[in-house]
C-alpha cells in the first residue's frame, strides 16, 4: 500500500497552492489505511508549522454518499475550509456534489483532492485532482507474494510501500482572495 505518503502528497499540493484552512474527509478510522492517510495529511501540515484542519469521518464503505454527508457537516460548521482532501475519489465526488448544492464552486470556492484515480475521476466537472495508486501493481505484487508464500519462500520484503503519484486536474486552485 502507499502508507501515509498519499495523504502527505495531497496535503502538500494544497499547501503549495496557498491553502491553510483544509478539511479532511477520512475513511473509517477503525481501518489502518484510513489512519495512515490521515497521518500523512497531518504530517504535511506539521512539517510547515501548521495545524491540520477538521477531520470528518466517513464511517462505512468509502462511498459517495459518505463524502456528501461529511461535506454537508463541514459546510454547516463555522470557518468553511478553502480546500478538502477526501481519502478516496468516491467520497471526493460526493463532497463535490454537496459543495455544488451549497451554491459554491469547485475550485473557485473550495478546492478538492481525492485519492485512487478511479476512472470517473477524470470525467467529473471539474475533473478531479487525485493521488494515483497503481491497483495493477498492487495486485501483481500481492499475487507474487501469495505464490512465494505457497511455495514456502519467505517474503523478501514483509512490508511493501508503493509510490503514489499526484495527478493534478482542474478541481484544485489557489484560494480565492476573499477566502484568505
Amino acid at each position: 500500500m502507499t502508507g501515509p505518503k498519499a495523504g502527505r502528497l495531497a496535503a502538500e499540493h494544497l499547501l503549495d497552492l496557498g491553502h491553510t484552512r483544509v478539511a479532511h474527509i477520512s475513511g473509517p478510522l477503525s481501518l489502518h489505511l484510513a489512519r495512515e492517510r490521515l497521518a500523512g495529511f497531518r504530517q504535511a501540515f506539521e512539517a510547515r508549522g501548521l495545524t491540520a484542519g477538521l477531520c470528518a469521518t466517513g464511517e462505512g464503505h468509502w462511498e459517495c454518499a459518505e463524502g456528501y454527508q461529511a461535506m454537508q457537516h463541514i459546510l454547516a460548521g463555522s470557518g468553511c475550509p478553502t480546500a478538502v482532501f477526501a481519502a478516496n475519489d468516491r467520497m471526493a465526488i460526493g463532497a463535490m456534489r454537496a459543495i455544488a448544492e451549497a451554491g459554491l464552486c469547485v475550485p473557485q470556492d473550495i478546492s478538492i483532492v481525492g485519492l485512487d484515480d478511479i476512472e470517473v475521476a477524470a470525467f467529473q466537472t471539474p475533473p478531479l485532482t487525485t493521488v494515483r495508486q497503481s491497483f495493477t501493481q498492487m495486485a501483481r505484487l500481492g499475487v507474487e507474494l501469495l505464490f512465494n508464500v505457497l511455495a514456502g519462500t519467505p517474503p523478501a520484503q514483509p512490508h511493501v510501500v508503493l509510490e503514489p503519484v499526484l495527478i493534478v486536474r482542474q478541481s484544485t486552485a489557489p484560494p480565492c482572495r476573499r477566502a484568505r
